[in-house]
């Protein structure tokens, strides 16, 4: 039953590729249709808007990480219960591991660290951080006994039978926590979306070495490529596809069929490239040999039709993986960060196809995605007004919010509107959230590595100029709050 599940969902997103390469043949001119536009809801906030500036917001962000969001391996838990501790007998610390994502946001907070030190210069404290972050991905591999092998989660545990919260092979049977190696539990049936954050942060990383914006220690290197490597390895040993330590291809571990799909082609050209650019022989010659079977025109040709789907129907409408925009986004930027001039044909086969998807993108109030988008073929001032408008309605607190009403909308909900959210650019933007009168504050925070990376980007790529960071923001306080008249709506 699990695997015509599978098999279901592969071919309905290979019928959705197929109907938009249709589409765009039938119309090849883009004049000839008009992009749906969907308005944007007015401001309706779950919570007190946030009156600190940029860079406060930053420090407060970044001190909840340290304080309640770091395991004893120096993994990054998006999802802490409160009160915090780094006791392995606690069981609110053994509860926080119990998520089913943590390399992919584990990634995006080793990326802000090395773009923090790019922009604030050498500090111990973060590079000491930055160290822990690498040896906590590192540990995955320790944990499934297996080097280059990720798991959604895992946790320092030499117990015999699982715990009372962990999911079973019964109860989940394609992501269940299984007894690891050396003292160790862990939650398979990882992702390729798990691979694209990690190797993201890795790939941040070793390109800000090689540009000269930061230089860490030896030790955090070494490890830095070691891990690198490891997931390559795997990847292409394993004929790019991810097998469990049970034996098994994960249920979303497919990246085989990348001469046609060019989200997966994408994400390996993000990892080869930085495999390549730390002199790896194996990487460079796969990079080379997917690159001359045209991966890049692959990426061009069905992202972009992708995005010409998108602006047709509307995203709302459009199959709703809203996460696969931000991995696409993601996997472009880890590829720019390490490409070089002998790389240009491939980075404008996916500057088109990011052109394409901003047709509807732009509209959805994503900083990240805008950051990005103005890297490689610009933005306008207004969308990149924007973007620093939503980091100022981005929380300063992500601790949860219980019961509350959801609804499923045709409008774009600004942060604010939204439920409080492990990582706001992967979320489902045409959901609001209303408080009811049951709702309230409970012992549950996220992590904010969400902000932190868009707001590090912002500040490396001077999107985010010093004095933007530190202005701070004064909300009108009547029942209809607008940051700006007038700044959010199409």
């Amino acid at each position: 039953m699990e695997k015509q599940r599978v098999r279901v969902r592969a071919r309905v997103l290979s019928l959705v590729f197929c109907l938009a390469l249709l589409s765009s043949w039938v119309t090849a001119d883009a004049e000839v249709y008009q992009i749906v536009v969907p308005p944007i809801a007015p401001l309706d906030p779950i919570y007190k808007l946030p009156r600190i500036s940029l860079a406060e917001k930053e420090e407060v962000l970044f001190e909840a990480i340290r304080e309640s969001h770091l395991n004893r391996q120096g993994y990054l838990l998006y999802q802490s219960y409160l009160p915090f501790s780094v006791n392995v007998n606690d069981p609110n610390y053994q509860l926080s591991h119990n998520s089913a994502d943590l390399p992919a946001w584990h990634g995006y907070w080793m990326a802000a660290l090395a773009m923090k030190l790019a922009v604030e210069g050498p500090s111990q404290e973060v590079e000491d951080l930055l160290h822990g972050a690498v040896k906590g991905l590192w540990t995955n591999f320790e944990a499934t006994g297996v080097a280059g092998l990720l798991a959604r989660a895992y946790l320092e545990y030499d117990g015999d039978v699982p715990l009372p919260w962990m999911a079973t092979k019964e109860t989940d049977p394609t992501k269940y926590w299984q007894k690891g190696e050396n003292g160790f539990w862990f939650r398979n049936g990882v992702a390729k979306d798990h691979y694209s954050g990690a190797i993201f942060g890795l790939a941040t990383i070793i390109a800000l070495e090689n540009r000269g914006a930061i230089s860490v220690d030896p030790d955090t290197r070494m490890l830095v490529h070691q891990t690198l490597l490891d997931l390559g390895h795997y990847l292409i040993d394993n004929k790019y596809r991810i097998i469990d330590a049970n034996g098994n291809v994960t249920e979303f571990g497919r990246l085989d069929d990348w001469a046609v799909n060019g989200f997966d082609g994408l994400q390996l050209l993000a990892m080869l490239r930085a495999g390549k650019a730390i002199g790896d022989e194996k990487c460079d010659e796969e990079y080379r040999r997917l690159v001359f079977f045209g991966a890049s025109r692959t990426i061009a040709t069905t992202l972009g039709a992708l995005g010409d789907f998108y602006a047709r129907v509307g995203r709302e409408n459009a199959f709703g993986h809203f996460s696969d925009d931000q991995a696409i986004y993601t996997n472009a930027f880890a590829l720019f960060l390490n490409a070089d001039q002998k790389d240009e044909e491939v980075i404008e086969d996916v500057q088109y196809a990011l052109e394409k998807m901003w047709q509807f993108l732009r509209y959805s109030l994503k900083s990240y995605m805008t950051f990005i988008q103005s890297l490689f073929s610009g933005v306008s001032n207004r969308e990149r007004r924007r973007a620093l408008i939503i980091l100022w309605l981005f929380p300063d607190d992500k601790r949860a919010i219980s019961d509350l009403e959801l609804e499923d909308t045709h409008s774009v909900q600004p942060i604010p509107n939204q439920r409080i959210n492990s990582h706001y650019w992967k979320t489902d933007y045409f959901r609001k959230a209303s408080l009811t009168a049951a709702s309230g504050r409970i012992d549950v925070e996220y992590s904010g590595q969400d902000y932190l990376i868009a707001y590090w980007m912002g500040r490396y790529f001077g999107l985010i100029s010093k004095d933007q960071a530190n202005a701070r923001i004064t909300w009108d306080d009547s029942s209809e709050i607008e940051p700006v008249p007038g700044e959010l709506s199409p």
